[in-house]
């Protein structure tokens, strides 16, 4: 079963440098991309597909129009507590706003993104849930 890795991220060209940089372990079919440019979008998505959802990494933005990543990760988190939540941000100021919506201990990855990091990240959650099958 492929990993689905989740972008959510209201600056078109983050998509495109992540398309770009993850294009082979799309064409070898190891990895799912999929884009979302706002948190409705992807919380859409998620209500619509519980079933599919145990492989799946999320990567999102904080700041973001209509509804936030903050907001996302409470919502998501309630009712698919496995998924591997993370934050991709260029703000680090947010642990306040965290602790505060019960998400401290998600990973924060900081903008300019370095995507060697968020390769790594993907690879071991592969892993683990590889060893968890």
């Amino acid at each position: 079963m492929k990993t689905r890795v989740i972008f959510v991220d209201d600056e078109e060209s983050i998509h495109t440098i992540i398309n770009l940089m993850f294009s082979d372990e799309v064409d070898n079919e190891e990895l799912e991309l999929m884009n979302f440019m706002d948190g409705d979008e992807c919380l859409s998505y998620l209500q619509q597909n519980l079933k599919d959802q145990e492989r799946t990494i999320i990567f999102s933005d904080i700041n973001m129009p209509k509804m936030d990543g903050i907001s996302l990760a409470s919502e998501v988190t309630k009712f698919l507590p496995q998924l591997d939540f993370n934050f991709i941000s260029a703000y680090v100021d947010f642990d306040e706003k965290l602790r505060q919506a019960g998400l401290q201990n998600l990973k924060l990855f900081t903008k300019p993104v370095e995507f060697d990091e968020i390769r790594e990240h993907i690879y071991r959650f592969v892993g683990c849930s590889e060893q968890n099958v």
